[in-house]
């Protein structure tokens, strides 16, 4: 009997990541408001009824996708970070290591990429709209689900952002920049960093012509990003 029960477990979860890889399709194309529930099942090749056994709306689809995603990235992100420390790489090397990693993603796993950029999008917009409301129905179900995905999701930001923390000091003591400017340049620059590839994932991913430059050139872009920002001062060892 419970070697049936696994069986059946494991097929569950090999039909929900099916589900998953064609919500990934869907959303990435459409955005999150277009695709209804019919239009997700039509893609799925199933019932709605089927799939509401698996999500019970829409917005659990969508999110379930995202969240998939994101844990992707992260686990390419735990990986890098334990090379980081076998190679004892420099902090300005780290940097750009981890630059690169999040460019590779979004040019290896488009769809995906896109999906993570629209969860965040989705997450800053219902923390507006919960804002903005008099009254927070904080009790109900939906809002439960939707605080639950944007705790998620924020833990997936610290983990992905998780082998950066404390590069600051590094920085500063490699001669790198600045006596207590280490941390202030190092979120700048991420900042700029992200900015760029998510631009190109953005045009790219969305089938417009790309208006400056190939992947190469954006790689080349990030690496004089980092170079510029921390180019050896003069008198550090």
């Amino acid at each position: 009997m419970r070697h049936e029960e696994d069986g059946a477990s494991q097929i569950d979860s090999a039909r929900r990541d099916f589900f998953l890889d064609r919500g990934t399709e869907v959303f990435a194309k459409r955005g999150f408001e277009a695709p209804t529930m019919a239009d997700l099942a039509h893609a799925c090749s199933c019932e709605r009824r089927t799939l509401y056994r698996y999500f019970s709306s829409k917005e659990e689809f969508f999110w379930g996708a995202a969240e998939r995603a994101y844990k992707q990235l992260v686990d390419r992100f735990l990986l890098v970070f334990q090379v980081w420390e076998s190679a004892k790489l420099t902090a300005a090397t780290r940097v750009l290591s981890w630059a690169i990693t999040y460019f590779e993603y979004s040019l290896e796993q488009p769809k995906a990429f896109r999906l993570i950029m629209m969860a965040r999008e989705q997450s800053v917009a219902s923390a507006a709209d919960h804002a903005a409301s008099p009254e927070p129905e904080a009790s109900s179900d939906q809002s439960e689900a939707m605080r639950a995905s944007m705790q998620a999701l924020a833990a997936l930001d610290r983990a992905m952002l998780g082998g950066l923390a404390g590069l600051g000091p590094q920085l500063e003591a490699e001669g790198l920049c600045e006596d207590g400017m280490g941390t202030t340049r190092l979120w700048e620059l991420l900042g700029v960093l992200i900015g760029l590839v998510e631009f190109h994932a953005r045009y790219r991913g969305g089938g417009v012509n790309y208006p400056f430059g190939t992947s190469e050139g954006i790689r080349a872009m990030i690496e004089r990003q980092v170079n510029q920002a921390f180019s050896r001062k003069e008198g550090s060892t």
